[in-house]
């Protein structure tokens, strides 16, 4: 008896001096939709005590935060101008396109890596164009677009699957996006 109540006491000692020593509050019961794509069309959608989710971005800070992330974080990219103006890309590419599946609006993230005629187009299940959120040459960084699920003319969409397809240079990629309302 003496062990058990050494080891709660030290417990409870730890635990208070804990929760005095923090300036901040975390509900840790959370259940919060983060994932993306693991291989093929396997997904992972739901984490049960995920606090936060998504993609943290400034002029000097890239945070991915959460447990399931779409691309690993290994370093950082050195510049040739240590003053230059805003994030240079080394490479162009689409990153997956986050949340889906979603209802509201989703974001469309990526670099390029110089400037380039870019073309980011969202398709029906048939590959005709429903909306054109980029049709211009753009110079050298990384970019987000968020699609509002409305259509060229302005109209919502019907809930099913449309199409991301982006064509830089010579890079083009299509992704799945799955609207539900």
């Amino acid at each position: 008896m003496i062990g058990r109540r050494w080891i709660a006491l030290g417990f409870l000692l730890l635990t208070g001096s804990w929760l005095w020593a923090q300036s901040y509050r975390c509900d840790w019961q959370v259940i919060a939709v983060g994932g993306g794509m693991l291989a093929g069309s396997y997904r992972c959608g739901v984490t049960v005590g995920q606090t936060a989710t998504g993609l943290m971005s400034g002029p000097n800070l890239l945070a991915l935060v959460g447990f399931w992330q779409p691309e690993v974080a290994t370093g950082i990219a050195e510049r040739d101008q240590i003053w230059q103006e805003g994030p240079v890309a080394n490479e162009t590419r689409l990153y997956p396109v986050l949340p889906n599946p979603f209802s509201g609006a989703t974001r469309i993230r990526y670099t390029l890596n110089c400037e380039q005629r870019t073309l980011v187009q969202i398709c029906d299940i048939s590959g005709r164009v429903v909306r054109t959120l980029v049709n211009s040459v753009q110079p050298a960084g990384t970019y987000t677009l968020t699609w509002d699920t409305r259509d060229n003319a302005g109209r919502e969409v019907a809930a099913g699957i449309y199409f991301c397809r982006f064509s830089a240079g010579g890079y083009r990629r299509s992704t799945k996006l799955v609207l539900q309302r």
